[in-house]
């Protein structure tokens, strides 16, 4: 689990030399509480903090405000550190010893409601769903709302998923998290639960309850250990493989983040944050179950990453990433301007996105040896925690890409698209090498998590051609075409031989109604296009072109927005004027190169784009013979390796019965001329 931005804690560093001097004792009743409330609030060292405040309650019984406070407190440290009949046990007695303190009474006795309430429940309600319409998606889990999810964690073994959900909310939302929330850095945070999901099955087997809140979850099969944090604890916590059950709590500094495994050296490593300038890297030894080195990492962490093939270890900082020997910690280089995201053992190959002040534009991919760049992908601002995972068993690299709602697949050798999915922001994912399933964490809002589960079916989709033509002259669309509005826009009998879609529904914005994805970087597309605008009922825009990547290209025109676009516009309410037909392109979300012409005597079209690497030109002809380049455009790198979709769409701002007609749409690899194939 993702914990919210952390503030370090001020640590009163004398503390414990206090507690050792022989005068400590002497010191008056208020003395003892104000050090014991130090440890408290500072958490380190609990269990001192629990005999001073008892020592103080038995010498200040007539403070009976601060003596029921000192109770109460008891109570939460006993529950931080998981003694949960102790914690029932303290807070029973500020409920039977100080009555009168009725503040205190209320609170102690939710949490006595609480402790209850979740041993009957046996941890948290997830609501479970699937497989969806199609077989895309073979189920999918949801969490309650305010509920963070960590990264998924595959055991293949076992043929289990493991994943800790808690709630992280704002501090104002206090109440809403539970009684065994703490507070920390303007956020709350509750205790975690490890929830165990059968991989084959897809059922929820097991949540075990944790008494802290708790971060991401590791496994090392070389011990059959799993590994998760507490870090607001600075601790690491061990769990037996098979029973589940607690084995050690390890102190490491600072605020642990999510552990991870070398399954080559067995070796646990751990980052901290909390150390302003200089956070820390520690190797845990599986065998004493301690921290067997540490060190900082000379600037500010986020992440890691481990190729166990070179046994490197990638710290992800603010503007590069430093990469150490996994074996004594030594720096062996940084990679400047490049935030290291993922690591592939198996074909030894780093993918990390280039840093540009707060910008990701392009993900590079790397040699897991020399570091030098073997492709540069055209995709930004890729998920830092788990936003890519590499399947060599199929020579395939999924992608998340939140921003965009995508997963995107990739040929890990050709380093070229092959297949999308459209998911609500996919912020990490996990794929099991036996089952073939891809596991997505993601969000349906802001506020709720989901983890996805991708059907190896999905994943090994038969990929888009390079060549295609349609005529559309039977009564069924070609199931390669994706419609994106229902079936009632659309009509291949209405105009036979032709397919018609309508315009006629008011939309806030650009509507696309179906699109057909293919490949390549070479290739001449043609299509013949009639239009009927209508003359009454508001203004309209029809748009036909090819989108990088994103299907729904003009719906919105995002900052990762690419595309070509054809557009017959009418702009009036009383049928005074014809419109106009246009052409553009858009590049990173602005348009370009607009050219607008009055529509001819036929409104009958037949266009020609072709695509020459990364340069396009739009050509139009009015017979079908003789054409003219309307305009001409040379795309960044952006557009290299993407699919791309052939998109039919509109807009209307009001009602009206306008349509168009598709006669054909033809497409050919490698810029090759296709001539207008005669009608029966």
């Amino acid at each position: 689990m993702q914990s919210k931005p952390t503030h370090a804690i001020a640590v009163v560093a004398f503390l414990a030399s206090l507690i050792a001097d022989p005068s400590f004792a002497q010191q008056s009743p208020r003395d003892l509480y104000e050090r014991a409330r130090i440890l408290d609030e500072s958490n380190q060292s609990v269990r001192d903090a629990i005999r001073l405040y008892s020592q103080f309650i038995s010498l200040a019984k007539a403070d009976r405000a601060y003596a029921a406070l000192a109770q109460y407190r008891i109570g939460m440290l006993y529950n931080r550190i998981g003694r949960k009949e102790d914690a029932r046990r303290a807070f029973k007695s500020v409920v039977s010893q100080y009555p009168d303190q009725v503040d205190l009474v209320s609170r102690a006795r939710s949490k006595i409601d609480a402790a209850a309430n979740r041993k009957r429940e046996n941890g948290m309600e997830i609501k479970r769903t699937g497989p969806s319409p199609g077989g895309r998606f073979l189920a999918t889990f949801t969490f309650p709302p305010g509920v963070s999810v960590s990264r998924p964690v595959i055991d293949e073994k076992f043929h289990r998923l493991y994943v800790v959900a808690g709630s992280i909310a704002d501090a104002q939302e206090d109440e809403k998290i539970g009684p065994d929330a703490r507070k920390v850095g303007g956020y709350v945070y509750g205790p975690s639960t490890l929830v165990v999901i059968d991989s084959i099955s897809l059922a929820i087997v097991k949540t075990i309850p944790f008494p802290v809140c708790t971060g991401g979850i590791a496994l090392s099969t070389a011990n059959n250990k799993l590994y998760t944090s507490e870090f607001l604890d600075g601790h690491v916590r061990v769990i037996d493989r098979n029973t589940f059950a607690t084995l050690a709590r390890i102190r490491a500094p600072g605020y642990p983040m999510e552990p991870l495994v070398n399954p080559a050296t067995n070796r646990i490593y751990v980052a901290s944050q909390g150390f302003p300038g200089n956070d820390r890297l520690s190797i845990i030894d599986p065998i004493t179950n301690s921290i067997a080195w540490t060190e900082g990492v000379g600037g500010s962490l986020s992440g890691l990453a481990i190729n166990s093939a070179t046994n490197r270890i990638y710290v992800q900082r603010e503007q590069s990433t430093r990469v150490l020997d996994g074996e004594d910690g030594s720096v062996i280089t940084d990679l400047a301007q490049m935030c290291v995201v993922a690591a592939d053992p198996v074909g030894n190959r780093i993918y990390a996105q280039q840093v540009r002040g707060h910008e990701r534009p392009v993900l590079y991919v790397l040699d897991g040896n020399t570091h030098g760049i073997l492709a540069t992908l055209p995709y930004e601002n890729v998920s830092y925690n788990g936003g890519i995972d590499a399947d060599s068993r199929v020579n395939r690299l999924y992608v998340a890409t939140p921003s965009m709602n995508q997963i995107i697949v990739i040929d890990a050798t050709a380093h070229t698209e092959v297949n999308r999915f459209s998911i609500t922001q996919p912020e990490s994912l996990t794929t099991d090498r036996v089952t073939g399933k891809v596991y997505v964490r993601g969000r349906l809002t802001s506020n709720c998590m989901q983890i996805s589960v991708l059907s190896k079916e999905a994943l090994e989709e038969e990929a888009p051609p390079e060549e295609f033509f349609d005529d559309f002259d039977g009564p069924e669309l070609d199931p390669a075409w994706t419609v994106r509005s229902g079936k009632n826009t659309y009509s291949l009998t209405q105009s036979p031989g032709r397919l018609r879609y309508s315009i006629s529904e008011a939309t806030e914005r650009p509507h696309p109604v179906m699109a057909r994805k293919f490949r390549g970087e070479y290739w001449t597309l043609e299509m013949k296009v009639s239009y009927f605008m209508s003359a009454t009922g508001g203004g309209r825009d029809s748009y036909l072109g090819v989108s990088f990547g994103d299907p729904i290209f003009v719906t919105q025109l995002r900052p990762d927005a690419n595309a070509i676009c054809l557009n017959r516009r009418r702009d009036d309410w009383n049928g005074c004027c014809p419109g106009e037909v246009g052409n553009f392109f858009v590049e990173k979300g602005a348009q370009f190169s607009f050219v607008r012409e009055p529509p001819n005597s036929a409104d009958t079209y037949v266009y020609r784009i072709k695509r020459n690497h990364r340069t396009v030109t739009i050509e139009r002809s009015d017979d079908g013979i003789s054409f003219t380049q309307l305009a001409s455009h040379t795309f960044e790198s952006q557009i290299d390796g993407h699919l791309q979709h052939l998109v039919f769409g509109y807009q209307a701002h009001g009602l009206n019965n306008g349509y168009v007609d598709i006669e054909f749409v033809r497409l050919s690899a490698g810029n090759r001329l296709i001539r207008q194939r005669p009608r029966p």
